[in-house]
């Protein structure tokens, strides 16, 4: 569970990021700065998981 965790998170920050770049997107409040952060507080929970 825990490295399913991670690799999500890891995952999902990698893809809104590569959206951004790819549709030349800025940091706004937005569906894939939404993804970044929600992937961070994923990969931070996978982090501190004790299982």
């Amino acid at each position: 569970m825990k490295r399913l965790a991670i690799i999500g998170g890891i995952g999902m920050m990698t893809m809104a990021g590569t959206n951004m770049i790819w549709h030349k997107q800025k940091p706004d409040f937005n569906a894939n700065t939404l993804a970044i952060a929600s992937g961070a507080f994923i990969v931070s929970i996978g982090i501190t998981i004790k299982i």
